[in-house]
């Protein structure tokens, strides 16, 4: 993805999932231009890398229910993991791009293969798919 500058207006910029209010699964670029991936109502797993914009990253969120522990990689490394406990958002819409229940979250930029699988991917099977991506710092290749 290929994100605009959040910090622009203070602009929450939602990538995708499922919103409801302090109980979500989803990711979004944040007004201090980190990503975070929220998966309950605890904290957030964050990148720690700050976003520049129109530049194209790999960003993966993963939930372990056996641990109740988040994840949060960014261009294949490991950012950060959070323990956010049972709770999620099951019945509201998955949305990408925009949020159901958060008005003006409107991702401003371009999404590309946006994936969801039935379980939490491992740091190996994460660093995989960002290198078979094929993705630069200037866009795709």
């Amino acid at each position: 993805m290929a994100p605009a500058d959040p910090s622009l207006g203070g602009k929450y910029l939602y990538v995708a999932g499922r919103s409801t209010f302090g109980d979500n699964f989803d990711l979004q670029a944040e007004p201090d231009n980190r990503f975070r991936f929220y998966a309950g109502s605890g904290a957030p797993a964050a990148s720690a890398n700050t976003l520049v914009a129109s530049r194209w990253y790999f960003v993966c969120g993963t939930f372990d229910t056996a641990t109740d522990t988040s994840a949060i990689y960014l261009d294949g490394a490991l950012q950060s993991m959070s323990n956010v406990g049972t709770h999620l958002a099951r019945d509201s819409v998955f949305t990408i791009g925009a949020s159901n229940t958060f008005g003006l979250r409107d991702f401003l930029g371009r999404l590309d293969e946006v994936a969801i699988y039935q379980r939490a991917l491992t740091a190996a099977e994460v660093l995989a798919i960002y290198n078979s991506a094929g993705l630069f710092a200037d866009g795709f290749e």
